[in-house]
């Protein structure tokens, strides 16, 4: 992701120092190097991921999220609500996870 993209809720930084973006850069060069090697060396052949798999990967990160938003996890986090706001992000929660549910099964 590109330093400062905003999203709906999060904004992502780049924060990392240059010289640890450039250490990282260099290293996953490396990890690109190292994974052609073996690669070559045990005859291993590209093997397609079902975009399935991808897809689950990514609804289950969805659920744990929006798990973590709901009032009595956000407590835990320092936030606290009005009961008034709690019912209504529970309300929501709850909708967000009914979606990533009916998501999860258009999947498989």
């Amino acid at each position: 992701m590109n330093a400062g993209q905003d999203r709906a809720v999060r904004k992502i930084e780049n924060m990392l120092p240059p010289e640890s973006r450039e250490a990282l850069l260099e290293q996953l060069h490396t990890l690109k190097t190292m994974l052609a090697e073996m690669s070559k060396s045990f005859s291993l052949q590209p093997h397609p991921s079902d975009v399935r798999r991808v897809l689950n990967a990514e609804i289950s990160t969805l659920w744990v999220q929006f798990e973590d938003c709901r009032p009595s996890r956000m407590k835990g986090y320092g936030q606290q609500f009005s009961q008034e706001a709690s019912a209504a992000l529970e309300e929501t929660v709850e909708k967000l996870l009914t979606h990533v549910l009916a998501m999860r099964e258009r999947v498989d």
